[in-house]
């Protein structure tokens, strides 16, 4: 009985190792140089965020594009799952000092669901932000996200909690690093 016990209790650690595994590959930097004019870009996909409440997903996402024409700024993408909203303004306050960000597009993207993979509705807006901003991220303690929509009030979440890196942080900091490069 005791064996039993033991290897459920090694099953569900090993489970959790495997899931934080798949998602530090999920947020893993892709690198794409164009054929046409050898342009570079480097991307992440979006991942989640921290609730205000605990360290389970908010239903704030955030992605990185970065191409190296506008090396200064990277483009955040910002997604708000389970919901049609119209993303107004990004603010992240970054150990305290809080910045808004302005958005690259007018318009907000909205997904399809699709039943066959369960995938939400999704609502996505860009926004550019300066490389040194998320240089902070990298460093710091505490990171705080806040996305306002036209008609929707605004959604919060957290980036970085007691220096505990989210699956977003991540993907935003797998960016820079593969900028350095």
């Amino acid at each position: 009985m005791k064996k039993i016990i033991l290897l459920g209790l090694l099953g569900f650690v090993l489970a959790g190792c495997s899931s934080q595994a798949i998602i530090d590959n999920m947020a893993t930097a892709k690198t794409n140089v164009s054929d046409f004019d050898g342009s570079k870009q480097i991307y992440t996909q979006p991942m989640y965020v921290f609730a205000t409440t605990g360290f389970h997903a908010a239903p704030i996402s955030l992605g990185a594009k970065w191409i190296d024409k506008v090396q200064d700024f990277i483009s955040v993408d910002v997604e708000i799952r389970g919901e049609y909203v119209n993303v107004e303004k990004l603010y992240l306050n970054i150990d305290g000092n809080i910045q808004e960000y302005k958005a690259i597009q007018a318009l907000t993207k909205l997904s399809t669901p699709d039943p066959r993979t369960f995938a939400q509705k999704t609502s996505k807006k860009s926004f550019m932000v300066p490389v040194n901003d998320i240089e902070k991220i990298k460093t710091a303690n505490s990171v705080k996200i806040k996305v306002t929509t036209l008609s929707d009030g605004y959604f919060e979440g957290v980036v970085i909690a007691q220096g505990r890196q989210s699956p977003g942080a991540k993907s935003l900091i797998n960016v820079i690093d593969q900028i350095q490069k």
